[in-house]
């Protein structure tokens, strides 16, 4: 599954799409006192991990380096207030998980309860896990762009539609936009 599909679908669970940005605190556990940030519910100490990987592989933005160093509420306001960058520090974060496993099920729940987790660890944890559940329901709900492209495609070849101001080639167009 590419970024910008995983990406949606994460937005989805952790903030409705980015309509609901304000996180609670989460309460017990590692992570406990931590506010996540943003659309993609990103966690003030996995910002810090993303940041120093970046840092070490020598691939890290100045707005990345910028973050170093800095309290983790200050991390959270700068992130909250830059898309840019939250949208970055998310795909090197997509990036980590999808170099384990490119299985959506193990990544959703890895996104969720661990990044650096072990996948056969989340095999077994992805099971009935309600956040995976939550991400499959959200899967299935995704309209397959590729799968309507194509058959729209072959419906007008067969009847040879060519009206450019037809409705449904209209929509067609609007839909595989990017393609």
């Amino acid at each position: 599954m590419d970024f910008e599909k995983f990406a949606k679908l994460i937005s989805q669970l952790e903030s409705s799409g980015g309509k609901n940005t304000k996180h609670q605190a989460i309460e017990g556990g590692l992570q406990d006192g931590q506010v996540a940030v943003g659309k993609y519910g990103l966690l003030p100490n996995t910002i810090e991990e993303m940041v120093k990987r970046a840092q070490l592989e020598g691939t890290s933005l100045p707005e990345m380096d910028e973050l170093s160093g800095m309290e983790q509420s200050s991390i959270s306001q700068r992130v909250a207030k830059n898309p840019e960058l939250e949208e970055e520090i998310a795909f090197r974060l997509y990036d980590h998980i999808s170099k384990k496993t490119k299985d959506p099920e193990k990544m959703a729940y890895m996104w969720n309860s661990g990044h650096n987790m072990d996948p056969e660890k989340a095999t077994i944890g992805a099971v009935n896990d309600p956040y995976v559940d939550k991400f499959n329901k959200a899967l299935k709900q995704e309209p397959d762009r590729d799968k309507i492209f194509k058959e729209e495609l072959a419906r007008r070849i067969k009847t040879d539609i060519r009206n450019p101001q037809d409705p449904k080639m209209l929509a067609l167009e609007k839909l595989t936009k990017g393609y």
